[in-house]
């Protein structure tokens, strides 16, 4: 009786192992198969939260170039400083580069040779006072003339800048002066029209008027030119010499120099 029960209870206690088994088996692949389900469900979401990248199509429209209002001209700030504490400063203006002049020639044939112009701010081929450079106000130069023929009736003033191997730049340009008038004032507007006709069409840097020198370093030669035309000039809005050129060609009966230069050192 003793034996039959010591089996019984082998028995049970091996069925209890295989049951036990049989269940850890099972939670094990229940655990596996969530597993594998979150990690599918999160590499999903991943997938649906990425950001698409923009792609160029040919029926896209072009993006609208941005335009730049236009730059007026701001006039060379005045200095009190003395010329020599200024000389050594680095040139305002940007370099040019060396050009030939390829601006239409005047035609400068047959002229009576009875004209001539002055500053009395330059003495012939000395230094321009420098009130009338960007170092001080500025300011336009008086010029006066006189002996012009009997056959004019408008005036074409112009003051260029001469560098060696450069193109001469125009630094003021006026037209349409009428044959009454002998001179202009000193500190003459940077306006494009004048009572009685007068214009003032645009220097070689685009502003209306005149741009005195504003170069610290060397002595730079200027020259004003005085045209005596006997015809006025159709007026041309934002005029350079190189407009007016043609138009004065053919009508040019007389015309003057009178040269000067512009430094820093006394």
């Amino acid at each position: 009786m003793s034996k039959q029960k010591s089996k019984q209870d082998a028995g049970i206690t091996t069925g209890q192992v295989w049951l036990f088994t049989g269940v850890a088996v099972a939670l094990i692949l229940v655990v596996a198969i969530v597993v594998s389900v979150a990690m599918r469900g999160k590499g999903s979401a991943g997938h649906e939260e990425a950001v698409p990248v923009a792609t160029v199509t040919e029926n896209a429209p072009a993006p609208q170039a941005v335009t730049q209002a236009p730059v007026k001209p701001v006039p060379p700030a005045a200095t009190t400083k003395p010329a020599e504490e200024i000389a050594g400063l680095t040139p305002v203006e940007p370099a040019r580069p060396a050009v030939t002049d390829t601006r239409p020639k005047l035609l400068l044939d047959n002229l009576a040779g009875t004209l001539s112009v002055t500053t009395t701010v330059a003495p012939s081929g000395e230094r321009l006072d420098l009130e009338h450079t960007c170092y001080r106000m500025g300011l336009s130069l008086p010029v006066l003339w006189q002996g012009a023929p009997s056959r004019t009736k408008t005036y074409v003033l112009v003051m260029e800048e001469r560098k060696a191997n450069e193109e001469p730049f125009v630094k003021w340009l006026v037209y349409n002066i009428p044959v009454a008038t002998k001179g202009l004032p000193k500190g003459l507007p940077q306006a494009e029209a004048f009572e009685g006709g007068i214009r003032q069409g645009r220097n070689d840097h685009g502003s209306p008027g005149y741009t005195g020198p504003c170069i610290p370093q060397g002595r730079i030669n200027y020259a004003l030119r005085l045209f005596a035309l006997d015809t006025e000039l159709t007026p041309v809005a934002k005029a350079k010499l190189v407009d007016l050129i043609p138009a004065m060609n053919g009508h040019i009966i007389d015309a003057a120099e009178y040269k000067f230069q512009h430094y820093l050192n006394q």
